[in-house]
């Protein structure tokens, strides 16, 4: 991701078509930068787990869970490379806005996410360990837990997405979900930087996200 302003930047100043491998970027002045081909649909980037064909019940039945009251999620290797699959996973899952992030230090790297409307959700970052893309989630009337496993799918619908951008100029994927997930990703790193809670009214309100 370090990488990503640099290259990509010649390509959409000359009107092309670009898919950014996830994460976007880990910088805010960068995101700004980014946010203008997004909404214009010259660039998609988004992670494939946000199409995981282990999710579609979940996504197809969420009102049968009820008041949703927790959410967790494990991934491997560390934040800034791996925790945008969980991010992306979960938050396509969900119609609020992230509220607040906040990195607990321990044996693994655990984050909490909060929501207005009282949803918890953990993020374990587990590091060098056995692979795992989990997701578990527990309403007052229905609980579910995935193991993410089906790599192909999740990115032939990512890429038709982006097929569909090029061919027809048809946008299939909000851009206002990569800046919200990227947001929460910077926070995050933020969080832990700084050991305190971070509360992403700033970030909207930075990005021009409706509502803030």
């Amino acid at each position: 991701y370090e990488q990503h302003l640099v290259m990509a930047k010649p390509f959409l100043e000359a009107g092309m078509k670009v898919l950014i491998d996830k994460p976007l970027t880990m910088e805010m002045s960068e995101l700004l930068f980014f946010k203008e081909y997004l909404y214009k649909g010259q660039l998609m980037s988004v992670a494939g787990l946000r199409f995981a064909i282990e999710l579609d019940e979940i996504r197809a039945n969420m009102n049968r869970f009820g008041k949703l009251k927790v959410i967790q999620s494990s991934v491997i290797n560390e934040w800034e490379k791996y925790g945008i699959h969980i991010i992306d996973g979960v938050l396509g899952l969900l119609e609020e806005k992230p509220k607040s992030i906040e990195f607990i230090s321990s044996n693994a790297e655990i984050y909490v996410v909060t929501f207005d409307s009282g949803l918890v959700w953990t993020i374990n970052i587990l590091g060098n360990t056995q692979k795992t893309f989990n997701i578990e989630v527990w309403g007052e009337a229905k609980r579910s837990s995935v193991e993410i496993e089906d790599n192909f799918s999740m990115f032939r619908r990512m890429l038709y997405r982006f097929v569909k951008l090029i061919d027809e100029n048809e946008i299939l994927y909000n851009p206002e979900n990569t800046l919200i997930s990227i947001a929460l990703l910077i926070a995050g790193k933020q969080s832990r930087q700084e050991n305190r809670k971070i509360i992403l009214d700033e970030f909207y309100h930075c990005l021009g996200i409706e509502g803030y």
